[in-house]
């Protein structure tokens, strides 16, 4: 019996016009006493530049095995597994300083933004964080935006950025529930290292060359909705709390996020005092304070849910809504009692547009009886007639609806329904270097100090001596679809155990046993940046020689595959249901208008339950494949047929080849596969579920 054994994790997830915006509030109870009292006081520019003196403080530990030590403290989910703000995967810490497979170091705010490795801004844990590495290669060098058609990565958006319309590039937007944590990491990094020349690559999407406003409009005005929409968590502050302890500096954005507003917001040019009294507080939302609506079709609708908080209140919270149009909005709540004297209740406003249009709105927060205290928040709301396909509903094991928003100028649309598959087995040369009396160019040594000859050997770099090491580095490649790398080197005769080591962006990846004779040694590695520098490491009285370095990069090739009878056409309806599929299944679907002006719209995908049981059966022209009891059974085949096997992640865990008419396969895990079957250069795709 063939066996195939792989892990399968699936996360479902909504892509619901309800989007829960939330405010918090927060703990001070590790700050210390006098902590920020340069900044006390002092306001716009002034009081970034005190707190950048302040924040630049500290330690920062070393890139790579240092950082994966950190991350077993700062981003522990509370199940045991690695909290991943980029994808919905689960996976464990390996220990000793090793990263998980198919995980990265993710800088929030790329690298390559301040060009450069050799400072504390690329270790400083308050922006790296843990990632799926295909989510971190997707998002790139991307800044944060808000992606209205675009595709999914992990749990990221990746697309052109709709906020605005002074940047309208590729951007990626994370998931809502970390949308404030991203904002304040940037709004942190920017205030740290205000000293540094924010130039390169996509730095300019945000920032101008400054020191203060710094960001940009757009920017400013989207990190400041992010962080008044997305406050702070529990999940944030224990991070906050074991960054401070290994690196001995916070961020006051965390600590204080209404500082925001006093920096780039509505209070800008009034003084921040750092100091808590007993008196009745608004807490959030910040006065003045603006949140946008999810951009919907005028025949739908739209919420928003806003966390009120107050403290030392003696009397309720009255709300209302005022303003030309207010009547197409309501409030879940008028009036919010304070518990023990404190007040942290959601109200969600809700939005029934009658036609396209644009509409400000202004949400009043005050307090009734003698504590005299007045919120005005401004609720902008947007509705469209531009064409949608819109969220599937009624999501069972195999059916869901699909839906899509109508148009005046046709009735006529396409539907078209189907999954993708996606390999990675195609490798490219990016890179080689051979050294024949000369460095390669753009290769350099890691310090004057370091080791190498070029005489000794023809067409080969020496490395190392009897008292000094060698670091070879790189010039910067696009390691961001994994790879491998080949070194052809051979040891000095004299030496004995000599050893390379390859590290990628100062992270180790792997060791090599150097022999006495000229060999050719490969050592993979997952998905890097998109600007990564590889390093060979050579130490003292371990000579060797060097004589090729090849960089290979995978490659990966997506194939969409429809479903029987797609595309279909649909007249006079703006949704459709679609039947016949499978449980636990992803799927997307796209809807193009007919006969008119709108293309192809934007693609939703669609996560199938498992609400089907009992024996499954697949039959085509060929073949019949019956699963039961984690066993998949193939009838029909031809010998010497290729059969692989995908999971439903779309990535292959495997093949075989047939050696009867049937073949019978063993699944360790519960879940949805792909099965391709390549018979005389003919392919045929379908889809399992796999149940023991």
């Amino acid at each position: 019996m063939n066996k195939i054994s792989t892990i399968l994790t699936l996360r479902l997830f909504s892509c619901a016009v309800l989007i829960n915006f939330a405010l918090s509030l927060f703990a001070q109870n590790d700050i210390p006493d006098g902590y920020y009292d340069k900044a006390n006081g002092l306001a716009s520019g002034e009081l970034k530049t005190a707190l950048y003196e302040i924040i630049k403080n500290g330690t920062r530990v070393s890139y790579g095995n240092s950082t994966w030590i950190a991350f077993e403290k700062t981003d522990l989910h509370p199940d045991g597994t690695v909290w991943d703000m980029y994808s919905y995967e689960k996976r464990e810490f390996p220990g000793n300083g090793e990263a998980p497979s198919g995980m990265n170091i993710e800088h929030s705010i790329a690298k390559s933004w301040w060009g450069g490795t050799k400072n504390d801004a690329y270790k400083d844990l308050y922006h790296l964080n843990p990632s799926d590495s295909k989510a971190n290669s997707a998002r790139s060098n991307y800044p944060l935006g808000i992606v209205t058609n675009g595709s999914m990565t992990g749990s990221l958006k990746i697309g052109k950025n709709s906020y605005g319309n002074e940047y309208t590039g590729s951007c990626f937007e994370p998931l809502d529930e970390y949308k404030g944590d991203f904002a304040r990491a940037y709004m942190y990094m920017f205030t740290c290292y205000e000293n540094l020349t924010w130039t390169s690559t996509n730095a300019p999407s945000m920032l101008n060359n400054n020191k203060y406003p710094m960001l940009k409009p757009w920017a400013a005005k989207l990190l400041l909705e992010w962080n008044e929409l997305d406050p702070v968590s529990e999940k944030e502050l224990k991070r906050a709390s074991e960054i401070y302890k290994i690196q001995g500096n916070r961020n006051p954005f965390i600590d204080y996020p209404e500082l925001a507003e006093y920096l780039w917001g509505g209070k800008v040019g009034e003084t921040f005092e750092f100091t808590d009294s007993n008196d009745p507080k608004i807490v959030s939302p910040s006065d003045k304070s603006t949140f946008t609506m999810p951009e919907v079709h005028y025949t739908s609708s739209a919420n928003i849910k806003l966390k009120i908080i107050a403290k030392n209140m003696n009397s309720p919270l009255n709300l209302s809504l005022k303003g030309e149009k207010s009547n197409m909005f309501s409030l879940s709540e008028t009036s919010i009692a304070p518990k023990d004297g404190n007040i942290e209740n959601d109200v969600i406003i809700h939005y029934q547009p009658q036609k396209a249009e644009d509409i400000t709105v202004q949400l009043i927060i005050e307090s009734a009886n003698n504590e005299v205290i007045i919120r005005t928040i401004n609720i902008k709301a947007v509705s469209t007639e531009n064409f949608y396909a819109l969220d599937a509903e009624d999501i069972s094991g195999n059916s869901f609806t699909a839906r899509w928003t109508p148009l005046s100028s046709t009735k006529e649309f396409e539907i078209d329904v189907y999954s993708k598959i996606i390999t990675g087995e195609a490798e490219k040369v990016i890179a080689s270097a051979s050294f024949n009396g000369a460095l390669e160019k753009d290769w350099s040594l890691s310090s004057s100090s370091d080791y190498v000859n070029f005489n000794d050997e023809p067409g080969a770099i020496r490395m190392a001596s009897g008292n000094n090491g060698a670091t070879l580095v790189s010039p910067l490649y696009d390691l961001s679809k994994g790879g491998k790398i080949k070194v052809t080197t051979r040891s000095w005769p004299s030496d004995k155990d000599v050893t390379l080591d390859l590290y990628i962006d100062q992270t180790y990846i792997g060791k090599i046993e150097v022999e006495s004779t000229y060999k050719e040694y490969e050592i993979e590695f997952d998905n890097y940046d998109e600007e990564s520098e590889i390093s060979l490491v050579a130490v003292k009285g371990k000579r060797l020689f060097i004589s090729g370095i090849e960089v290979m990069s995978s490659g990966e090739t997506i194939s969409k595959f429809s479903e029987p009878g797609y595309p279909k056409s649909i007249t006079n309806a703006t949704s459709h249901q679609v039947n016949g599929l499978n449980k636990l299944s992803v799927y997307y679907y796209t809807v193009t208008p007919k006969n008119s002006e709108w293309g192809v719209s934007n693609e939703i995908m669609v996560n199938t339950t498992s609400s089907t049981t009992g024996i499954e059966a697949n039959k085509t022209n060929k073949y019949e494949i019956l699963c039961s009891k984690g066993i998949i059974n193939i009838l029909g085949l031809k010998p010497g047929a290729e059969i692989s096997i995908f999971n439903s992640s779309s990535q292959k865990i495997g093949s075989i080849q047939a050696t009867d008419t049937s073949e019978r396969i063993e699944i360790s895990e519960n879940g949805l596969y792909i099965l391709k079957i390549e018979d005389n250069g003919v392919n045929e795709v379908f889809k399992v579920s796999v149940y023991k």
